[in-house]
């Protein structure tokens, strides 16, 4: 799974020829396959770790830090008010997140119309990358999005930080 993965972003890396193709690409991913890392025999071991990924829920991180997490299905219960949402860089935001946030939206539509973000609501969508934008482009994800009242960011880091004021404030040039 993980070499899937890897050649996965090799591809990309390739594609939109990305800085990071001398790092990632096959040739190396052959090479790690060829030569993978074993223990030494006899190896001891401080801790062994067994994590069965299914048994994990979703998290909604904030208010204010993505630090702060709390598990949906406590917060399902509490009808709290949503005013703003974010699908962004620094904890997903992959062409994968876009394409699950787009299915959303698309199995909600209704006799051709797209289903939209209730007015309420404050909607930021940024790719972690502009090749992760672009695949979401390419695959029409991201128009999905756009078509359902998201607002759209620059790809990258921005919003945790707080830019995301300096993206949507008006800009005044002297």
């Amino acid at each position: 799974m993980l070499i899937s993965w890897y050649r996965a972003k090799a591809t990309t890396a390739a594609m939109f020829d990305s800085p990071s193709k001398n790092r990632i690409n096959h040739k190396r991913i052959d090479e790690i396959v060829e030569n993978q890392l074993v223990a030494d025999p006899g190896a001891a071991y401080a801790k062994e770790l067994y994590l069965n990924l299914s048994t994990l829920s979703p998290f909604v991180a904030g208010p204010n830090s993505v630090k702060v997490a709390t598990p949906l299905k406590s917060l399902e219960a509490r009808n709290i008010r949503l005013d703003k949402a974010y699908l962004v860089s620094c904890t997903n935001s992959r062409a994968s997140d876009i394409a699950a946030a787009a299915r959303v939206f698309r199995e909600a539509a209704e006799d051709n119309k797209p289903a939209k973000i209730h007015p309420s609501v404050n909607f930021y969508i940024a790719a972690a990358s502009i090749p992760e934008q672009q695949i979401a482009e390419e695959a029409g994800d991201w128009q999905v999005l756009l078509d359902s009242g998201a607002q759209p960011l620059p790809a990258g880091c921005g919003p945790c930080i707080g830019l995301v004021s300096v993206f949507l404030s008006p800009v005044k040039l002297v």
